[in-house]
């Protein structure tokens, strides 16, 4: 699951206590969340859109298009 959803966005991992993991895994590490939106800002610019997932190990997101 993960897999597909890095060919189309970045995930940033927030407060691992392995940042070497997380990259490892293609994941992007950050130290806090005010990091992980700088991060995010820089990468996409200031208006890009972000999804905040709380517990994401225990969540599954379903996203869908707006008309």
């Amino acid at each position: 699951m993960l897999a597909k959803v890095l060919e189309q966005a970045t995930v940033i991992v927030v407060g691992s206590e392995c940042p070497e993991l997380v990259a490892a895994c293609k994941l992007v590490p950050a130290g806090t969340m005010q990091e992980a939106l700088e991060l995010a800002m820089r990468r996409v610019g200031a208006s890009c859109r972000t999804l905040v997932v709380p517990h994401a190990l225990l969540t599954l997101p379903v996203v869908r298009a707006t008309l």
